[in-house]
């Protein structure tokens, strides 16, 4: 009887010391991280740096009840990545069709900008200053070269239709933006397309010309599109609905306006800033 009743208590000592054990394991957050500056950097001199890794940062610093890894990723292997780990966040994001399904989401974090016609003023000064302009307008003008992006796949046209055309000159490099905004300062392109956080830090770390006052123009066939919002996103499982409990919990004023204030830095001119200051105000009321 004795040795039956050591037995039990050593067993019932061995569950409770991994019970404990068990409780006292972080759960860990595997972020998944891709390598576009300024929004995330994975990797080089400024890795962790961009204002996606640093809102990121905010929220980690916020949640010592897990452990944070990174996991850098191109974009085609996002999808891959959901399918073989079952404890991934990612963002901040948009909720873009490809994988809005995949994951619960976050409450807002800040709203941005939406993609411009990027050229320089004497461009602008040809087109008599407009504050928007239909994309298939430009292309459709023979006089005025587009710089494009191959493989680029957020034109609000179907950009397919014109690739055929002369005044067309596509790139793909390591640095693809920076060398189209450098084709422009020299008078090979006469504007491009893309986001407007992208060209500064294109011009920023890549071109001679720092100092280049480069004109944004509202793109028209883009005005009825949804704005992008970015957002937190974590796998859509019992581990991914509980972190983003725990993420919105800390989704304060306070964080949402310092959020604010890391992208706020990256807007290429005063239209853009204008621009953002506003749609994010309108969107969450200060």
């Amino acid at each position: 009887m004795k040795t039956l009743q050591a037995i039990f208590f050593l067993a019932l000592i061995t569950m409770s010391i991994n019970t404990s054990l068990h409780a006292s394991e972080k759960k860990e957050i595997l972020w998944l991280q891709h390598l576009r500056a300024p929004w995330m950097i994975s990797s080089g001199q400024f890795k962790n740096q961009g204002y996606g890794d640093k809102i990121r940062q905010v929220i980690e610093k916020s949640l010592p009840k897990y452990s944070h890894k990174t996991l850098p990723i191109n974009p085609p292997r996002l999808l891959k990545e959901l399918e073989l780990n079952d404890n991934i966040c990612y963002g901040p994001v948009g909720k873009f069709p490809v994988f809005k399904d995949k994951f619960h989401w976050s409450k807002a974090l800040y709203v941005l900008t939406g993609f411009r016609i990027i050229t320089l003023d004497v461009t602008n000064r040809k087109l008599n200053y407009p504050s928007q302009i239909s994309m298939e307008k430009l292309l459709n003008n023979k006089n005025l070269v587009f710089g494009q992006i191959t493989n680029m796949w957020h034109y609000p046209i179907k950009i397919e239709e014109f690739e055929h055309q002369n005044n067309i000159r596509s790139i793909s490099s390591s640095a693809p933006l920076s060398s189209l905004l450098r084709m422009m300062q020299k008078g090979r392109i006469d504007w491009v397309f893309d986001h407007p956080v992208f060209v500064k830090w294109a011009n920023m770390t890549n071109n001679t010309s720092k100092n280049e006052n480069f004109v944004t123009i509202k793109v028209e066939e883009s005005l009825k599109s949804p704005q992008v919002v970015a957002y937190f996103g974590c796998i859509k499982n019992e581990f991914g609905k509980q972190a983003i409990k725990d993420i919105n919990i800390h989704l304060t004023k306070d964080n949402i306006l310092q959020f604010r204030s890391l992208v706020q830095k990256w807007q290429l001119n005063d239209e853009t800033l204008k621009s953002f200051m506003n749609l994010n105000k309108e969107y969450f009321g200060y």
